[in-house]
Parts: structure tokens; sequence; C-alpha cells
């Protein structure tokens, strides 16, 4: 009864943590990587962690493809981890990558280059995908004489991972729109300035043609030269 009584609490601990996954990615950008740490310390607390990564696939491709690059960064993660570019990780997990269910690892060494995480221990890596699509790994990692992830550990951690990659679909279908915003907003002033030119070459010739003729309709002596420079400066 206690046990099952501990896998209430942690199941409900996941999923307000999950709940609280839009507010922290709601502002993430390509340039401001605040919200994937909040996320990656967010993770670590739930799973009782010493550290926690989020890698994101570096061609935006599918699992495995090419490397990974270190996006989010719990506490006790050295700050030199962030940004790193983890090339041989897809290899090196290989078939884990494509599970449902989060894979358990007994040291980081798969994840990290040895020594980076010295202390650590029992690694569990838990793919973000929503929709078909991969957007990265959930890596926690737990330090020596801490105990293995329970069953219902994992599953959660599986479950919070979801809600990690449907937040990441959401801010990039975001920024997105915001894209194509500004890209039709280019073309709508492009436009604009291209019907300002027309209307000032018009009016140019408009003026240049009352001015250089006689009432009689006949062509003023060297006003041709004149339309050439009026048209040039329109």
């Amino acid at each position: 009864n206690a046990q099952l009584y501990q896998d209430a609490a942690d199941r409900a601990r996941w999923l307000e943590a999950s709940a609280r996954i839009g507010g922290l990615l709601g502002g993430e950008s390509p340039h401001h990587t605040q919200g994937l740490n909040d996320v990656a310390e967010l993770a670590r607390l739930e799973a009782r962690a010493k550290y926690v990564l989020l890698l994101l696939p570096i061609d935006g491709g599918g699992p495995g493809a090419s490397g990974y690059r270190i996006a989010g960064i719990s506490r006790h993660v050295h700050p030199h981890l962030a940004g790193r570019v983890l090339l041989e990780t897809g290899e090196r997990l290989g078939s884990a990558l494509h599970r449902t269910a989060p894979t358990l690892l007994p040291t980081p060494e798969a994840i990290v280059p040895l020594g980076e995480l010295a202390d650590g221990t029992h690694t569990l890596v838990a793919a973000l995908s929503a929709r078909g699509t991969h957007y990265g790994l959930l890596v926690a990692i737990r330090e020596h004489g801490a105990g293995p992830y329970r069953p219902v550990e994992s599953q959660m951690a599986g479950i919070f991972a979801d809600n990690v990659a449907q937040g990441l679909g959401l801010v990039q279908m975001h920024h997105l729109r915001e894209d194509v915003l500004l890209y039709l907003e280019r073309e709508r002033i492009a436009r604009d300035l291209h019907d300002i030119v027309i209307q000032r070459i018009f009016a140019a010739g408009m003026t240049e043609w009352r001015r250089s003729h006689r009432r009689d309709g006949g062509l003023i002596a060297g006003a041709e030269a004149r339309i050439d420079r009026s048209m040039d400066v329109a």
C-alpha cells in the first residue's frame, strides 16, 4: 500500500510539472534558451536526478540522423556543456531512439563524453516525439548512490517528454507563423513601393508632356532631353 501511495504521488507530481511546460517554453527562441533550461530543471526535480540535459537534433531530422546539440541544462550541469554538439549520440543509442518508452542505461557515457559528468550513474533517455516528429532527447542522470529509476518514474518521464515535444512543436509553429507574417508584410511593402514608383513615373510623364508641348501639340525644342532627365529622376 505504501508503494502504491508513493506511485500515485509521483504520478501527480509529474502531471503537475507537465502542465507547466507550456508556460516555460512560451518565450523560447533560437537565441534564447532560458526556457529549455527551466524545463530541464523541472525535469531534474521530478526525476530526482542530479543532471538533466535536453538535446535537440542539429539537422532537425529524425532520431539518429545526425548529432545532437545540448540546448537545455539543469542545475549542477557545468555551463560549458551548453551548446555542445554530440555527433555520435545517435549512433551510440541506436534503436533506443525509436522506442516509445524511455531507455534506461547504467551510465551516461553513451550520451556525453567520459569525464564530463564524473558522478553520473543511472541514466534515463526519453525521446521528445510528437505527431511523428522527433524533436530531441531528454536525458536524466542520477548521481552515485542513488537508486535506479522505478517503472512509474520511467513511465511518467515518458509522458513528460511527450509534453515537452508538443510544446516545442507549438513554439516552432508560432515562429513559423511569425516568419510568414513578416514575409507577407515585406511583400506588401514591396508592392506599395512598386505602386508608388509607377505613380511617380506616370505623374512625371504627364507633367513633362504638358511642359514639352505647345498649345498646337508641337514639341518644344530640347524637350526630349528634359523628358529623359525627368524619367531618370522619377
